[in-house]
């Protein structure tokens, strides 16, 4: 998490980005969390959307995360996965993900299987950890003082809602919206409704933080 971090701080000073909104997605809410607690000088927001890296929340769905994702987090189901075509197992994890099927077209599991082709990207399965180097506690995350703004879907089958409802309590300020009808990927599955959601949180910001929303309507 803090490698992953400390590539966020690099990309944002190459670019130019002072100041900027954070917005993290799954294992990407875990490294949002870890920037918000090393770098809050830098941030004017933060984002998190079904994150995983809490510590407090238990599955209670009963029903366990996708075996892509299970595979995931250990080390010997990633050398497993490297020796696969990622196609194979993206099907399954993308229907757990989106949950409406339909949205699950050849094309999205075509693009899914493309970037998991990357270069370098197998290594990267081979030694990721979604681990922080610290446990993400409710007195750590009290911590936080940047605007903060929780989304989650409330049939999200890999990270339970809990853990976003948990989260949300204990940043200090943090804004939660849930979607009943949605899974782990809301801005991706329920793009309009997600978009609306975020845009006052973005709009309070301060106005440095304008532009970043001004480019998003672009």
């Amino acid at each position: 998490m803090q490698g992953s971090a400390a590539l966020i701080d690099e990309l944002a000073t190459e670019v130019g980005a002072d100041r900027f909104v954070l917005v993290g997605n799954s294992m990407g809410g875990a490294v949002a969390l870890t920037y918000a607690l090393d770098h809050p000088e830098r941030l004017d927001g933060l984002v998190l959307v079904n994150s995983a890296g809490w510590s407090g929340a238990d599955d209670e769905t009963g029903e366990g995360p996708p075996v892509i994702f299970m595979l995931l987090n250990n080390p010997v189901g990633r050398a497993i996965l490297k020796m696969f075509n990622p196609r194979m197992f993206a099907t399954g994890g993308l229907e757990a993900a989106y949950l409406d099927e339909e949205l699950v077209t050849e094309e999205l599991i075509d693009r899914y299987a493309e970037l998991a082709l990357a270069p370098g990207h197998r290594d990267v399965l081979l030694t990721q950890n979604s681990s922080p180097r610290e446990p993400l506690t409710a007195s750590r995350l009290s911590a936080i003082t940047v605007p903060t703004l929780v989304m989650a879907g409330d049939q999200d089958r890999i990270i339970p809602v809990a853990a976003s409802q948990e989260m949300a309590a204990a940043i200090p300020g943090a804004v939660l919206v849930t979607y009943p009808d949605g899974g782990h990927v809301p801005m991706e599955q329920l793009p309009d409704k997600s978009a609306a959601d975020m845009r006052p949180s973005l709009d309070a910001l301060p106005a440095r933080a304008g532009r970043f929303t001004d480019r998003a309507e672009a």
